[in-house]
Formats: structure tokens, sequence, C-alpha cells
């Protein structure tokens, strides 16, 4: 399982602090990205990214539904 500089790995929740929990999704050798309950999909950098485990569990989704994408 690959895990990020900051030890943590695909699938596990975390705490971020300006966008609150969420489910790491992909980690890369450069980018981790993180799929925030409320803030959507957002990729960082490895090298800068700050996180911290959680305990607080992923919200239930309904099947066939995907996170909802805010417009630019």
């Amino acid at each position: 399982m690959a895990k990020n500089p900051n030890g943590f790995a695909v699938n596990e929740r975390i705490q971020h602090e300006d966008y609150g929990p969420g489910t790491i999704t992909n980690i890369g050798p450069l980018h981790t990205t993180i799929e925030f309950d409320q803030a959507g999909t957002k990729k960082f950098m490895n090298s800068l990214v700050r996180l911290q485990g959680t305990d607080v569990g992923a919200p239930q989704r309904l099947a066939g539904t995907s996170t909802p994408r805010r417009l630019a």
C-alpha cells in the first residue's frame, strides 16, 4: 500500500486544517489526492500538505451517486 511522506495511506481518513475531514483517494510520487466530505476532491503536493489522522467516519453515500462538483 502506497504511503505519502506524512505516513498516510490510500483510503485512510484524515483531517485537514482548512477543508476538514476527508479520505485519501490517491498517493503519487509528488501529489496526494483527497476527497473531502464537504469541499470535494483536492490535490496536494506531498512536500507541502499537512494532515492529521481522524476518527470521523466517512459520510454515507447513496449507491450510484458521486460527490457533487462545484462550478467555477
